[in-house]
């Protein structure tokens, strides 16, 4: 789950899909799926009558015909089963910051342009550099699908022949596994997103605005800080994103996420008055999450496991995280994307069952664009930086991998900025270290300091032959 920086290019945008509704009974959606068979199916059985009274005459035509309740089933899952029973199922509360559906593709490429420079007007200069290039700054930060997982349920025939047993066991029937297969999809999506937040704080890529901590008497008083922060979002700057881009977040697209916890003890009209908006205005920029340290780690394992990029939280990190009442964030934070969202079903004959699969594949990541902050009454620090090889020689025109350990408490960031003594050389932002051809120096120091506390550095001496 690691963002990659880098300058260039365009992207595909993805679009918002539509969300449907089924207000359905049994007999509805008996008659739908009747109607979608159509053929012989249509002529032997009969249409459902709205009381649901011929019910169990229906069941008995369609389960003792050989093919029938395959058809019906079949039908059923695919065509009804992906708008029914929606609202019976867990969702996601931050799922209206997701980004929409990937049409194609498996990557993003999220495009930031610098503001441009100004410059003096000159009437001679005028005419020399009309046709001149100015591209300024293009950064863009590439968002890979990272995340491919499935969701299986089984179905039997002796399952569909209960069905026709009570008035709303159709429903109930297609609902439920829908329900089983769309819940599992949506708390795992939940799940993901809030470790993202999480580990994005601890790894000290958020900035952090110290509160004390909050109880009854200054929760309020937090509340109106956290606003007056808030605020500061709408100027241009570098100090709230990660990418540290002069950026800036338009007043409709600034949103608060807070802890259950955090909100019981502010209620909405608290929170209204301090952000100075109405209460539907703020009720639309206000996410409620449980808690930031509520995670299932063994879930978490199983979903994650096979990321590289994935690490499994300490107990230490998660009582941390927990203790975090709010973020502010803009609404263009998260890079969450849906890729395929898949249903599959298969009739095992043998067995007299049906598979059910639901494939979900997303793009998990986050902007170092976007503006984000996030409070804690945490003590952080940086308590040193050293640098991986300390001692090295290395040729002319050679490469070297160097890496920066930043030991920190609380929440401090643990990103440095790379330099180097030599004019010639250079060195990325990632601790690549590659000598110039024509470097003249016999040695060169590298200095990896702390975006946290530039009081803080480490360093390493690179030796530097004569060319034989």
């Amino acid at each position: 789950m690691k963002t990659y920086l880098q300058k260039v290019r365009t992207d595909n945008m993805p679009t918002i899909p539509k969300t449907y509704d089924l207000n359905a009974n049994s007999a509805r959606i008996f008659n739908a799926a009747r109607n979608d068979i159509g053929g012989q199916f249509a002529k032997d059985v009969p249409a459902m009558l709205a009381d649901g009274s011929n019910r169990n005459a229906i069941g008995e035509i369609v389960m003792n015909s050989p093919c029938y309740p395959n058809q019906l089933f079949s039908n059923l899952a695919n065509r009804i089963g992906m708008v029914l029973l929606t609202s019976k199922s867990f969702r996601n509360p931050l799922r209206m910051l997701k980004r929409g559906l990937m049409s194609f593709g498996e990557k993003v490429e999220e495009i930031f342009v610098a503001m441009a420079e100004p410059h003096d007007y000159n009437i001679v200069e005028a005419q020399t550099n009309i046709f001149k290039l100015e591209t300024g700054e293009l950064y863009t930060a590439f968002h890979s699908l990272n995340y491919q997982k499935f969701y299986k349920k089984t179905i039997s025939e002796e399952n569909l022949r209960q069905a026709f047993l009570s008035p709303e066991g159709i429903y109930d029937l297609i609902g439920g596994l829908y329900e089983s297969l769309y819940s599992g999809a949506e708390y795992d999506e939940f799940l993901t997103m809030k470790y993202l937040v999480g580990k994005m704080i601890l790894n000290g890529n958020i900035k952090v605005s110290n509160i004390p901590s909050v109880n009854k008497d200054n929760a309020t008083d937090i509340v109106t800080t956290m606003a007056t922060t808030s605020y500061l979002f709408r100027f241009p700057s570098t100090s709230y994103n990660y990418a540290g881009v002069t950026n800036w977040t338009h007043p409709e697209d600034i949103i608060l996420l807070t802890s259950a916890k955090f909100a019981g003890i502010n209620n909405i009209n608290v929170l209204a008055t301090a952000f100075n908006m109405d209460k539907a205005e703020i009720e639309g920029r206000h996410i409620m999450v449980d808690s930031f340290g509520s995670l299932d780690l063994d879930r978490l394992d199983k979903l994650l496991g096979n990321d590289p990029e994935y690490v499994r939280f300490t107990s230490e990190q998660i009582q941390l995280l927990d203790s975090i009442p709010a973020l502010t964030i803009d609404r263009n934070w998260f890079m969450i994307f849906d890729v395929l969202m898949n249903y599959k079903e298969n009739y095992n004959g043998e067995g007299q069952y049906w598979n059910n699969w639901f494939h979900v594949w997303k793009i998990f990541s986050v902007s170092p664009f976007a503006n984000a902050l996030v409070y804690s009454d945490a003590t952080s620090a940086v308590t040193n930086v050293t640098v991986t090889p300390s001692t090295a020689t290395l040729s002319k025109g050679a490469s070297l991998q160097l890496t920066a350990t930043v030991a920190t408490t609380g929440l401090a960031s643990k990103d440095v900025t790379w330099t180097i003594s030599s004019q010639l050389s250079s060195i990325t932002q990632n601790g690549l270290l590659t000598i110039a051809p024509d470097e003249t120096a016999t040695t060169i120091t590298v200095t990896a300091t702390s975006k946290g506390d530039a009081t803080k550095k480490g360093t390493a001496t690179i030796t530097i032959p004569e060319s034989a």
